[in-house]
């Protein structure tokens, strides 16, 4: 299937006319591996991805990286376990109050990207029988690794990465047919009562600018501007603005795929998951209401799932809000078959082998994050090694050790460590060559 052809496309170099297939965003599990896993090679051809100066300044918040960069006045991040997506929320009454900032504020957002995160978690169930006059048995779940493999950078261009960018922003119109949430508490496709009042286009390089994003007005309906001004204008009490962040045509079942079958590689026998997950996948802004701000706040968001009063709450919420939900974000991580880091998913599993690898057989815990410099330095590890250079890796503290034991000046704890060393080293070889990780 085609991808829809936007109206004004916007990227950093020239556009691209045609199109690729697209894929939505999922969570894809217990796939059976390939015969052969990813092979690492030193290919000197293969693009790596790098970072440049910086594509514009943030004039809303410091400058940062991954983070900051989607830092907002009086915002707050939230976590969503069901949906596997992380988005932020902001009462700052100047964003709910002022067309303007709120403009401004969409504006700078639409430039920084979803950022996509691969989880790899890999388990194994534990039977302990009960002692005593108990009979039967328990099963205890052992987290073998869990690690996290964050995307940008290599699927989508960093905030201060130059790369092959393309982005569309979508504007809702009026009367496009699309049911889409216009202020209403229901998703409707009618146009708005609304009229264009008092809105001045801008000029010179910031209007063009605009044009080339989307967020300028067409013949057929309102620009962001315009939705900014309605939003802002709405003399409800609960009133929310979102802005939606999307990653399409990311073919991540080939990615899922191909971790699969290198951790059965390091013959590894116990449960793999892996999902996908988004940061930043969207943000909201509300109004600075009282139900607003108890609706955000942690504590009150516990209280009312624990004590049942969500079946009040969340009623009451429906009935008194106003929604508004008219911009969107695409990001292409393929384009007319260019891909935006220069890394194809072949590509990319080629590139990260040697640090998931590392992670597995180091295991790695807690949700541990590795990117594209992690990528690169294990990748310059599995290069030494390759060259028989291996003992260049190890630590100064090491190299020390092993000379003053070579001299015979080492003490016992010298000999303790290297003991301890090679047991857990020839550990690790059985383990690669019996198969470890497997329920018992």
């Amino acid at each position: 299937m085609g991808l829809p052809k936007p109206n004004r496309p916007f990227r950093d170099d020239s556009p691209l006319p045609s199109s690729a297939s697209a894929h939505s965003l999922q969570t894809y599990q217990d796939v059976e591996p390939e015969e052969n896993p990813p092979t690492y090679t030193d290919d000197d051809t293969l693009t790596i991805p790098q970072s440049r100066s910086p594509i514009n300044t943030n004039n809303l918040s410091s400058v940062g990286r991954l983070v900051s960069p989607y830092d907002i006045p009086g915002g707050r991040m939230i976590s969503s376990s069901p949906a596997k997506k992380t988005y932020t929320v902001t009462l700052e009454p100047q964003f709910s109050q002022n067309p303007k900032a709120l403009c401004s504020l969409v504006t700078f957002q639409a430039n920084r990207p979803p950022v996509p995160i691969i989880v790899v978690k890999g388990t194994h169930t534990v039977t302990n029988k009960n002692s005593g006059s108990n009979k039967g048995s328990s099963k205890d779940t052992v987290v073998d690794f869990d690690f996290r493999i964050n995307c940008v950078g290599s699927v989508l261009p960093d905030v201060d990465q130059l790369g092959d960018r393309c982005r569309f922003v979508e504007v809702v119109q009026d009367n496009d047919g699309r049911k889409k949430y216009r202020g209403g508490r229901l998703k409707s496709k009618g146009g708005s009562k609304n009229k264009k009042q008092d809105r001045v286009a801008g000029t010179g390089t910031n209007a063009d600018l605009e044009e080339g994003q989307g967020l300028m007005a067409g013949s057929d309906g309102p620009d962001l501007e315009e939705w900014c001004r309605r939003f802002c204008n709405d003399k409800a009490g609960v009133k929310s603005f979102t802005f939606h962040r999307a990653l399409e045509v990311w073919n991540h079942p080939v990615l899922h795929k191909g971790i699969t079958t290198l951790i059965r590689s390091l013959n590894y026998r116990g449960h793999i998951c892996i999902e996908i997950h988004t940061h930043n996948a969207h943000l909201t802004v509300y109004s600075p209401s009282l139900l607003n701000k108890l609706r955000t706040h942690s504590l009150v968001w516990w209280a009312c799932v624990l004590l049942q009063l969500w079946i009040i709450t969340w009623p009451l919420l429906w009935l008194l809000e106003k929604r508004y939900e008219p911009i969107t974000a695409i990001w292409y991580a393929r384009y007319d078959e260019e891909y935006a880091c220069g890394l194809s998913e072949t590509a990319w599993l080629e590139f990260f082998t040697p640090v998931i690898k590392r992670s597995v057989l180091g295991r790695a815990r807690d949700g541990e994050v590795v990117g594209l410099e992690e990528a690169k330095s294990a990748r310059e590890e599995a290069s030494i090694v390759a060259r028989g250079e291996g003992q260049r890796l190890e630590s100064e503290a090491e190299r020390e050790r092993r000379e003053r034991v070579q001299r015979g000046q080492g003490g016992w704890a010298d000999s303790l460590v290297g003991v301890v060393r090679g047991v857990a080293e020839v550990g690790m070889e059985i383990n690669q060559v019996t198969g470890w990780g497997g329920d018992r």
